[in-house]
């Protein structure tokens, strides 16, 4: 089911049973999968890849060199970025060639509402990210992220517990 407000260019690619609801854009080149959801006001550019029995939710875009991989959920307004040189270039210096970063994303992975993802990341299947995170390192398989992800949780937990570990006293033996 096509939406008649949604926007289905004649070149991308839409597998059956997928269903694009209103004021969605799904550009030339984009390819999508069987049995799909794309809520409202979505965007699916060219060279993205949303996998097989993929959900997602109203005003996320997906960019070019973005691969969703089967039976993943996006959140409401989660954002992927791809430009790999988003900072201003002053006119005396040449810009580098317009490059986009890759991101994929596992199967059976969730992304909560309004998560950040940046470029070249890989998050792994299974994974949880929750509502609000900024991803900008790689996620493993089966991890859950919260908050601003910048590799593993545990390694900088026992960074901080040996800063504040107790000094141990010496004593001396009394005479």
């Amino acid at each position: 089911m096509i939406s008649t407000t949604a926007q289905v260019d004649p070149l991308a690619s839409i597998g059956e049973g997928t269903a694009i609801w209103g004021h969605t854009h799904i550009r030339d080149g984009a390819l999508i999968g069987r049995n799909c959801m794309i809520a409202e006001r979505c965007s699916v550019d060219e060279g993205a890849i949303v996998g097989d029995f993929c959900r997602i939710q109203n005003g996320v875009s997906i960019y070019s060199g973005v691969w969703l991989k089967h039976h993943v959920f996006v959140g409401p307004e989660v954002c992927f970025t791809n430009d790999l040189f988003s900072e201003e270039w002053p006119e005396s210096q040449d810009r580098p060639p317009w490059s986009f970063g890759s991101t994929v994303v596992g199967p059976y992975t969730r992304i909560g509402a309004n998560a950040t993802i940046l470029p070249n990341i890989t998050i792994g299947s299974h994974c949880v990210i929750g509502a609000g995170a900024t991803v900008v390192a790689d996620v493993p398989d089966g991890k859950t992220v919260v908050g601003v992800w910048k590799g593993s949780l545990v390694q900088r937990l026992f960074k901080k517990l040996l800063w504040f570990r107790p000094k141990t006293r010496r004593t001396r033996d009394v005479i």
